[in-house]
């Protein structure tokens, strides 16, 4: 569950810095402090992944899968840390919108969404990071008689 909490804070990131650069700059702000949470958090969330990942046997075929997500998400993870660091004015974030940060944090965002693909193929395809349970994959069970 601690992934989606990224996902929410880069994506309403964006969408705020885009809101700022169209005109609305009270979102500029707002855009900086969601993207500064969802590194935070996504940092979290890279640790968590990275034990699932060393729990994963060695010929695991969502192994390869697992090291794409993995590359796609800490590259999407740097990007919203450059377009963060190219917001801030000393200590804080700046007052004036800029394009750099802008295009940075949709590019970013577009690698988000790919690396998220790949760890949804992870979850709802390989059951990484989903309890097993018995009856998984089996399907109901039928009476002999």
């Amino acid at each position: 569950m601690l992934v989606h909490f990224p996902v929410a804070f880069w994506t309403l990131g964006t969408l705020f810095d885009i809101a700022a650069y169209a005109g609305w700059q009270d979102f500029w702000q707002p855009a900086g402090l969601l993207i500064l949470l969802g590194l935070g958090i996504g940092l979290l969330s890279a640790i968590v992944g990275a034990v699932d990942f060393a729990l994963m046997d060695a010929d695991d075929q969502a192994r390869s899968t697992a090291e794409i997500h993995m590359m796609l998400m800490l590259g999407a993870w740097m990007l919203y840390l450059t377009a963060y660091l190219f917001r801030l004015e000393g200590a804080a974030i700046s007052t004036e919108t800029g394009l750099v940060p802008v295009v940075i944090s949709v590019v970013a965002f577009l690698t988000m969404l790919i690396g998220g693909r790949f760890g949804g193929h992870l979850v709802y395809h390989h059951g990484v990071g989903v309890a097993k349970r018995a009856s998984r994959g089996s399907g109901p069970k039928k009476d002999a008689a």
